[in-house]
């Protein structure tokens, strides 16, 4: 018997309760710390301020996989 398991990772990527604004391209948000204050600095503090309270399901989503590899 085989079966075929099917998850829709997009459905937890738009979930705003995880992932606020999730239709915005805001890169700060996967930061752990926030941006610099220099001119070469990427990213914007506003934007990783806004999302920085925000509290995620560690396992909403896992790009790169999960455990040891």
């Amino acid at each position: 018997m085989k079966v075929t398991i099917v998850l829709g990772h997009m459905l937890c990527v738009l979930m705003d309760q995880y992932y606020p604004q999730s239709t915005r391209f805001i890169p700060e948000r996967w930061l752990k710390t926030p941006p610099g204050d220099e001119a070469h600095a990427i990213g914007s503090v506003e934007d990783y301020g806004a999302l920085r309270d925000i509290r995620r399901h560690p396992f909403a989503i896992l790009p790169f996989g999960f455990g040891h590899k």
